[in-house]
């Protein structure tokens, strides 16, 4: 039987939650910051994140909530995506 592949929210979550599950049981050289998916449409990196509220505390969290929006500017229709922000976009130094 041929495999399918998992649909794109599955896959972003098991990528996820394979790092969080990692961090809980302490494993070294993770990332400082973790960015996940839940496509529920909640503008929040705390109500609904998805893992111990003791990871990634402290500004450490992007929680992208929505996927594939179609909206118009300007006349324009553009597809976006939104997410939720408190993190470091990057860090220099």
């Amino acid at each position: 039987m041929p495999k399918r592949p998992l649909p794109r929210s599955r896959y972003i979550a098991l990528s996820a939650a394979a790092v969080a599950r990692a961090e809980a049981n302490g494993v070294p050289g993770l990332p400082d910051a973790l960015w996940y998916a839940t496509y529920d449409g909640n503008d929040t990196t705390s109500a609904d994140f998805p893992f111990s509220p003791a990871l990634w505390s402290g500004h450490r969290r992007g929680h992208q909530y929505a996927v594939g929006e179609r909206e118009t500017y300007g006349g324009a229709t553009v597809t976006v995506d939104h997410d939720a922000w408190d993190a470091p976009v990057a860090v220099v130094g």
